[in-house]
């Protein structure tokens, strides 16, 4: 006998781990060579629940009902009287080896993927309800705990860090665990309480084989700058049965009939995996352009941030920003370039100068831009506004300035829309 309580639960709750573990991400920031490639080895989990579609039942006679569980968490009571609680759902273990090719940025890319899963998979019975006795229905029951392996091929897209892949694999049963199942008199896989129930009569059951299909989508990161990770959720839509098995249907100590059911594998998932680069390789032609460098200056100390207030700015958007370096120039037309100096995680700007916009909401990449600009003698302020902070706070871009005879560059950090400056000192 079985006592349980269950709720639905949506699958969305497990994505509650996803948030907490991206907000303790960071990427390393570190030299990156666009077009890299590498072959890698992964290690995935994952968890989630049984879609109604799971089992089919064939046969004559009454039907049995099998209650499917987003979560159950039950009292399993064995045939010494033990009762053992148990919280039971799909979930899935494997490993996967493949090739990875970097784009422009370490965000962008693709991947082709061989892997093989473990999954164990549990369905709660109920007795049949057209044959059970008033009670019997609500309060007990039987599960069935099968496994089945999965070997499947996979091609992920990866874009601004996030990842859209397709698996087409295949599935077969290969074993039930029968060690929690409880047993009525003395009759092994007998489910007949009161002379109402269901006895197997095909054990072990018969495996099969399906071709499945997995789309999926999720998040890519790396945590405390060592460990990357893909983070996902997936449906698996099968075009077949892994196992089958057969049960003669009794009441009032009679049979009545027989089923079949098929067990598929339909099943609702999250997935988290672990790829660990095993093997990088990458030809000149993929190596980046060089990129301007700030001038060593070790004379210099690194000044501290002053907060600067300019009521009459013609912008008020930047009425109020801080000061993070200053330069002095010799000539009137300067040129500025700005880029993003370690990985490019999505940051945009907007640049003012003196109050007036010269840049409006311009991706931080690699690459540089560069633009020309007029300073009056005496102070100017050459403005960056963090439009955003990118996947990684806070918005940072490298801006070096060139006057003709010397290139200075800083690197400006700033909050979410927060203003933060350079002063360029004209001294003709």
């Amino acid at each position: 006998m079985i006592r349980h309580f269950s709720a639905p639960v949506l699958i969305w709750f497990l994505f509650i781990f996803q948030i907490s573990f991206l907000n303790a991400q960071d990427e390393p920031e570190e030299s990156f060579t666009p077009g890299q490639k590498s072959l890698e080895f992964g290690i995935n989990l994952g968890a989630g629940l049984s879609v109604p579609a799971g089992v089919e039942n064939t046969g004559t006679g009454a039907l049995m009902t099998p209650a499917f569980k987003l979560l159950y968490l039950g009292s399993v009571v064995d045939t010494r009287g033990v009762s053992k609680t148990t919280l039971m759902f799909p979930r899935t273990v494997g490993v996967n080896f493949g090739y990875r090719q970097k784009g422009d940025s370490p965000l962008n890319g693709w991947a082709l993927k061989a892997g093989v899963n473990l999954t164990n998979q549990v369905f709660y019975f109920n007795y049949p309800s057209s044959i059970a006795i008033p009670g019997i229905t609500s309060s007990s029951g039987w599960i069935q705990d099968i496994k089945y392996a999965n070997l499947s091929l996979c091609f992920q897209k990866e874009f601004n860090g996030f990842y859209a892949q397709g698996k087409i694999g295949y599935g077969f049963g290969f074993k039930q665990d029968d060690e929690t199942l409880p047993k009525t008199g003395s009759i092994p896989y007998n489910y007949v309480d009161n002379g109402y129930g269901a006895v197997v009569n095909q054990f072990p059951l018969k495996p099969m084989g399906a071709i499945t299909l997995t789309p999926g989508f999720g998040y890519t990161g790396i945590y405390k700058q060592t460990v990357p990770y893909e983070l996902g959720i997936g449906v698996q839509i099968p075009f077949g049965s892994v196992f089958s098995q057969r049960f003669d249907l009794v009441q009032n100590s009679q049979p009545v009939g027989e089923n079949t059911v098929n067990y598929n594998l339909n099943m609702i998932y999250v997935d988290l995996n672990i790829p660990i680069t095993v093997y990088k390789f990458a030809g000149e032609k993929n190596k980046p352009e060089p990129r301007p460098k700030p001038e060593p200056k070790p004379d210099k100390p690194k000044q501290p941030e002053k907060d600067v207030i300019v009521e009459n700015s013609p912008r008020k958007e930047v009425k109020n920003f801080k000061e993070q370096e200053s330069f002095t120039v010799k000539k009137s037309i300067i040129s500025v370039r700005y880029w993003d100096n370690h990985t490019p995680d999505g940051d945009i700007i907007s640049l003012y100068l003196n109050g007036e916009l010269v840049v409006k909401n311009q991706k931080v990449e690699s690459k540089y831009k560069e633009l020309k600009l007029n300073l009056k003698p005496g102070d100017n302020y050459l403005i960056m506004r963090a439009v955003n902070e990118g996947r990684i706070p806070p918005n940072t871009a490298a801006i070096s300035v060139n006057d003709g005879q010397e290139t200075q560059t800083a690197i400006l950090r700033a909050k979410k829309r927060k203003n933060v400056a350079i002063k360029i000192v004209y001294e003709p």
